[in-house]
């Protein structure tokens, strides 16, 4: 293989390898975002069943960002 070829290698895997890691800590913040919500929903009636249809949501249909 020529050295232009290996580079070339290196870098399309540096770029995969870089675009897991942005999933990953899209999903840790994601986590993060579940302990410290952005509303208070002490407003609303039921505030744990929203919460707890929150979390399925996220469970059944987590984002995924490329």
């Amino acid at each position: 293989m020529s050295t232009a070829t290996i580079q070339k290698i290196k870098k399309e895997l540096k770029k995969e390898l870089k675009q897991e890691l942005m999933k990953e800590l899209h999903q840790l913040r994601n986590e993060m975002r579940l302990l410290f919500p952005q509303e208070n929903l002490s407003g609303y009636s039921h505030p744990e069943r929203i919460k707890k249809s929150y979390l399925n949501a996220l469970k059944r249909h987590s984002p995924v960002f490329k």
